[in-house]
């Protein structure tokens, strides 16, 4: 894999800027035009790295931190960067940042323009330029850094771009969207407790629960319980737990030749008719039915 250029002198390092030119074309690409990078590295034990930039940068910048430390300062502020965070600065905004003498950070980094770029800064909590990463997250997130880095490795070329530009919205994607240490709908870490509940509902996908049950495991009253749950997921904590149950009737009704009334006690329905009615609610056809049409 090679590297555009060594300006900081970090063994190991990666860094690749794509010139302007190329930029120019690729970016009218409908692929590329929503979300473009610019500039993508990976910098190891980056120590002495300082950047400032009292007009901001032309593009957004990402930060995701894996070890070591860092901090950034903006609007007059400062602020700590650990591993397993991602740092989000928006295009012209003032800002300085860089890593920590004592335990320097090793991060990967891209600055990215296009139309659906200023969308993920939305999701973020007013003041707030960080996200917190699950530990599980961190590694995948990585290794999509590298499949933007390994795009770039036989030049700058329009099909580059596209590959590189997909992997960058898989990052922002994964970050906001499939990350259970954030949620956009909250824009809080505290939405991780509700992992809690989720566990337990697949612990009873084959009896019941109810909301107190829920709510006492995640630790809170019954109302804040399913007001932060209804955010988190869109439905309340019954309707998710009845889709939860749902999802799995299909699976028994597509990998098995359970009957509809066997699939019904599997699932904790003492009435199959009552299960019918669910199933149909959810899924818009009988489980007969169903049946008929994924094996059709």
């Amino acid at each position: 894999m090679k590297e555009l250029q060594k300006q900081d002198g970090f063994s190991g390092q990666i860094m690749f800027v794509v010139p302007p030119p190329v930029l120019e074309e690729a970016g009218r690409h409908i692929l590329v035009s929503g979300l473009c990078p610019t500039d993508v590295g990976w910098f190891p034990r980056a120590r002495h790295h300082v950047r400032e930039r009292a007009d901001g940068s032309e593009q957004n910048i990402l930060i995701l931190c894996t070890s070591g430390s860092g901090w950034f300062e903006i609007h007059g502020r400062r602020h700590t960067l650990k591993a397993r965070q991602a740092l989000l600065l928006p295009a012209h905004t003032p800002h300085k940042y860089g890593a920590s003498q004592r335990d320097p950070w090793t991060i990967h980094w891209v600055h990215f323009s296009g139309d659906d770029a200023s969308y993920f800064f939305t999701l973020l909590k007013p003041g707030c330029h960080i996200v917190p990463v699950d530990a599980s997250l961190a590694p995948k997130l990585s290794r999509l850094f590298t499949d933007a880095y390994e795009a770039f490795s036989d030049g700058f070329t329009q099909q580059s771009i596209i590959c590189a530009s997909q992997a960058i919205r898989h990052i922002l994607g994964r970050l906001f969207f499939n990350n259970r240490a954030f949620h956009p709908r909250t824009k809080t870490a505290s939405a991780a407790c509700l992992d809690v509940t989720m566990d337990l509902m697949r612990r009873h996908e084959d009896s019941s629960l109810t909301v107190e049950e829920m709510a006492r495991q995640a630790g809170l009253s019954t109302t804040h319980f399913s007001r932060l749950f209804s955010q988190h997921t869109g439905f309340s904590p019954m309707e998710y737990f009845i889709r939860m149950k749902m999802q799995r009737a299909c699976r028994f009704l597509t990998l098995t030749s359970l009957s509809v009334k066997e699939v019904a006690n599997r699932l904790g329905y003492d009435d199959p008719y009552y299960f019918s009615r669910s199933f149909r609610k959810i899924m818009g056809v009988p489980p007969r039915v169903y049946r008929q049409s994924i094996r059709g």
